[in-house]
């Protein structure tokens, strides 16, 4: 019974420090950074936290990670109900996919940055014209895609560091290290 208490309480905290993670990415999205614009166009946090959360844990955790920031930024803008759902957890989805790919690499992981804030843009415009059909193509491509492209894959160095400092990682406490110790694993089961 304690070794179950200890890994709830394990467990229990890991998820809190996931929590307060998302939380703190969310708030630095929407006080601080439209306060650093250029062209209009902020730095987009989410979309690195996405990208880093598939990269470094796989698909299942960037697939909830983009679902639930796709969902928050849906709520907070009232035009585009689903649009931002859809468009993140796909690209939590593909940056799952690649998971092991590059993950170490500040150059690949720049290029990465630069191919999921294209897809993103690209997956907003086609729900945008799909859902609401319109389309604001010129002003988009020439003003802000260029700027929101440098802008993301610039700052995904630091990015990429200051969440591998702060987003717990479930290695340190895992199940399958404590199953390796007992000799049980549920997947012989």
């Amino acid at each position: 019974i304690r070794r179950s208490v200890c890994s709830y309480e394990m467990k229990l905290s890991h998820f809190l420090k996931v929590f307060f993670s998302v939380f703190l990415v969310f708030v630095l999205q929407v006080t601080v950074l439209p306060l650093f614009k250029i062209k209009g166009v902020k730095l987009d946090v989410i979309l690195i936290f996405i990208v880093y959360s598939g990269l470094k844990f796989g698909i299942g955790r960037s697939l909830a990670t983009g679902f639930i920031f796709g969902l928050i930024e849906d709520f907070m803008s009232i035009t585009s109900l689903g649009i931002n759902t859809i468009s993140k957890t796909l690209i939590g989805f593909f940056a799952g996919s690649i998971e092991i790919l590059y993950k170490d690499n500040k150059i690949a992981q720049m290029l990465i940055v630069i191919v999921f804030t294209l897809l993103d843009a690209i997956l907003v415009l086609i729900l945008t014209y799909i859902f609401k059909n319109s389309l604001t193509l010129q002003g988009f491509i020439v003003n802000s895609l260029p700027v929101a492209v440098f802008y993301n894959s610039f700052f995904t160095p630091i990015c990429f560091y200051l969440f591998s400092k702060f987003v717990p990682s479930e290695k340190n406490f895992s199940s399958s290290d404590s199953m390796r110790k007992t000799g049980f694993n549920p997947h012989y089961l």
